[in-house]
């Protein structure tokens, strides 16, 4: 089994790239971890859908991670298909539960390593797809869901005028119906990333309104 030594993973159940690493993350510091190359087929799924890995496997890498703070943790290691470095944290029935990137650095030298390596065939089982959109990144994801908050409160508050000033805004042409507005604002956050920055905008012009 070979290692990666002295990383670090910030754990998250959505895979995450390094550049869109939060400040507030739980970054974990990494003193030892098994690494293991495997195909492209098998990156692909691990890192984008639920996996529940053989159970022969998980008991091989149980304790063989070391983290700095003294303390081991019973399943994590680093999956690589020659091109990107996935780690993984495993439960105990071997289902993948959270997901890191890596560091640009410590993501080369892990590939670097992957050179010497033969690929492993791990059985696994696929479930279902983890839900993600490579179209709109951490920030804006973060900033939809807040707005989608704070416009189903404005429609529950009834806080029509509010509702209307920011449809007016957004679409250019006025209307009565509440519920109308409240779905259209909702359903064009999903359609145009523009309007996510747009409502966050008016919604820090007028905070105070709708407090």
């Amino acid at each position: 089994m070979k290692y990666i030594y002295d990383i670090v993973l910030n754990f998250n159940k959505q895979y995450f790239n390094f550049f869109e690493w939060n400040i507030n993350d739980n970054i974990i510091n990494i003193r030892k971890i098994p690494i293991f190359k495997i195909s492209d087929k098998f990156y692909f799924d691990i890192k984008n859908y639920s996996i529940k890995l053989d159970t022969d496997f998980v008991k091989s890498i149980e304790n063989q991670t070391l983290l700095y703070l003294g303390n081991n943790h019973q399943n994590m290691c680093l999956f690589s298909n020659s091109k990107e470095v996935l780690g993984v944290m495993i439960d105990k029935n071997g289902n993948v539960i959270k997901r890191s990137s890596l560091l640009f650095d410590e993501e080369d030298e892990a590939l670097e390593l992957c050179e010497e390596l033969k690929t492993t065939k791990i059985e696994y089982t696929i479930g279902s797809k983890i839900e993600n959109n490579e179209f709109i990144c951490r920030l804006e994801k973060s900033q939809k869901e807040k707005i989608i908050k704070t416009i189903n409160e404005l429609f529950n508050n009834q806080n029509i005028s509010v509702l209307k000033y920011l449809y007016f805004d957004l679409f250019e042409e006025e209307k009565d119906d509440i519920t109308y507005i409240k779905n259209r604002l909702i359903n064009s956050l999903n359609k145009n990333n523009n309007n996510i920055e747009r409502l966050n905008t008016i919604f820090s012009a007028i905070k105070k309104e709708i407090i």
